[in-house]
């Protein structure tokens, strides 16, 4: 089962570069049937702040959100994140099997080794990664 680690980010010049503005169109990654992840019109993940994902996210419906990871859905959003070849192989998610750590920003990213994925924090609120959404694209 897999442990949620929470981890410090250190940001580096392609996690500092500017989100591109926030725009609410059917461009997504979505091949599970539960979550997608937000992309440009020529299908690159969008990179957001966390603010700016959960924005992006709650303006989808049923209402929209980050999604929830679980050890159960673990490997699922893993895979999402690998076939919309994300920058960083990693995704803000909205919480950890029901616990969003009091708001703390919190993403999925992969394993050093690449063999899993694993639950980190950004306890400095200042990385920009790609966002799994909850919702419908549509």
């Amino acid at each position: 089962m897999l442990a949620a680690t929470l981890l410090s980010l250190a940001t580096s010049a392609a996690v500092v570069a500017a989100a591109p503005a926030i725009r609410r169109d059917a461009s997504s990654c979505f091949p599970s049937a539960s979550a997608f992840i937000p992309t440009d019109s020529t299908g690159v993940p969008i990179l957001f702040s966390w603010s700016d994902a959960k924005h992006y996210c709650a303006g989808f419906s049923p209402p929209g959100r980050l999604a929830d990871d679980s050890s159960d859905a673990n490997a699922g959003l893993g895979d999402l994140i690998s076939a919309c070849g994300v920058p960083g192989n990693r995704a803000w998610i909205g919480s950890w099997n029901g616990d969003d750590y009091q708001g703390t920003p919190i993403f999925l990213m992969q394993t050093f080794d690449g063999t899993d994925y694993a639950v980190y924090a950004d306890v400095t609120n200042s990385s920009t990664m790609a966002a799994i959404c909850h919702g419908d694209p549509q």
